[in-house]
């Protein structure tokens, strides 16, 4: 076991892992590491904790969303933590090979790309925090095998389309989500089709639409009647005179003989 933690350490990890390194526990949070992982650390074949988080941590371990305290590294507990870094790049698919992991964390970095399916291979996983990244696409459908998985949390990325909705899943919030505007299923209010929109098809969306005739006809005669009976009315003044003596007559039938001379007075104007 080797353990740095909490120093001012500066520069990168040196490529020196020899091969058959019997190394099981490596702790180097809290220092200020830069570069990459050396390749050499692939030699450490029975490696169970490797602990690169953020480099600023007080002897603590993200996992299931909460920091608690180790006082020592148990062999039984296999995590990786290499969140609040500022690693780049795709998740690799090698990751699937690690069948004893229990914690994976890689939130606050900036990893692209899409979430690997080999991920449905940690059958011991029992938190999975992909945070705060730039992932993208769907997510994929092997989840589902995760029968521990306990915490999850892929919120604040840029995923897509429907949430899977098999075993484990189901039982997360959707907290475990948010930030994905482009995400859509049961654990969220917005209930989206599985169909991830294309911009082509809203850049011609327009153009699909179709034209109700009947209310189209409908406001053709609407207008068309008003027409008929108006224009007349402003246009012509023997159709005046003869709409206002028909008006008269109706009214004469209707009403009192004084409120129909009021009526009178009031059309000679």
């Amino acid at each position: 076991m080797l353990n740095l933690a909490n120093n001012n350490f500066k520069g990168t990890i040196p490529d020196v892992f020899p091969s058959g390194c019997q190394l099981k526990a490596l702790d180097l949070h809290g220092n200020f590491i830069e570069g990459e992982i050396p390749k050499s650390l692939a030699n450490c074949s029975e490696l169970e904790v490797l602990d690169l988080g953020h480099n600023e941590l007080i002897v603590t371990v993200t996992t299931k969303g909460q920091e608690m305290e180790l006082p020592k590294i148990l062999t039984i507990f296999t995590y990786i933590d290499l969140s609040r870094n500022n690693f780049h790049g795709l998740i690799p698919a090698e990751l699937g090979q690690l069948q004893a992991l229990y914690i994976l964390n890689l939130s606050c970095n900036a990893l692209t790309g899409q979430i690997p399916p080999s991920l449905g291979n940690l059958k011991n996983l029992e938190s999975l925090d992909l945070s705060w990244n730039n992932l993208r696409g769907r997510i994929p459908t092997q989840l589902q095998s995760l029968n521990f998985l306990s915490f999850l949390s892929l919120s604040f990325n840029q995923l897509v389309g429907m949430i899977p909705t098999g075993n484990q899943l189901q039982t997360f919030s959707a907290d475990s989500h948010i930030g994905n505007e482009g995400l859509s299923g049961f654990l969220l209010t917005k209930n989206c089709s599985d169909k991830v929109a294309d911009p082509k098809e809203d850049n011609h969306s327009n153009s699909g639409r179709k034209i109700d005739w009947t209310l189209l006809i409908a406001e053709i005669g609407l207008l068309t009647g008003i027409a008929v009976v108006v224009l007349p009315l402003v246009f012509s003044r023997r159709w005046r005179i003869r709409y206002y003596k028909c008006v008269d007559d109706i009214i004469i039938e209707i009403f009192p003989l004084a409120v129909s001379r009021k009526w009178f007075l009031w059309t000679a104007i």
